[in-house]
């Protein structure tokens, strides 16, 4: 998913409001990246988690294998430009696995769902 948003001040916030209907085969990571940079990253690096994902799963604990799951997550950024700002949003398999990952619908094709990015600027 990506969004662009052109703050009207440097010192703007920007809120990213991002549900997530998804299905998934293996263990992943969820990642937010503005004009190409990794941002709200967790840094955390092991065999379960990616330094650039600012939330990591573990297949069994989080949907099984073929379910469908909704989440929503509010991340905050402060961009300090007035400049466009794209923002994209994305999955990375995790773990050394490769996980497959379906946005809006489950691993198995029998569910479906909506994911949605929103941006919000509060003036500065």
């Amino acid at each position: 998913m990506t969004l662009n948003i052109t703050p009207t001040s440097a010192s703007s916030l920007i809120i990213i409001n991002i549900s997530l209907c998804l299905g998934k085969t293996n263990d992943f990571g969820l990642y937010l990246t503005r004009n190409g940079t990794y941002i709200q990253n967790t840094g955390f690096s092991s065999g379960y988690s990616r330094p650039e994902c600012f939330v990591t799963t573990d297949e069994n604990t989080y949907l099984g294998t073929y379910g469908l799951v909704q989440n929503n997550y509010t991340l905050y950024d402060t961009p300090n430009t007035t400049g466009v700002c794209t923002y994209e949003f994305g999955t990375w398999p995790i773990g050394g696995n490769t996980a497959e990952i379906y946005i809006n619908r489950d691993s198995a094709g029998s569910g479906a769902g909506t994911s949605t990015m929103i941006l919000t600027e509060i003036a500065g």
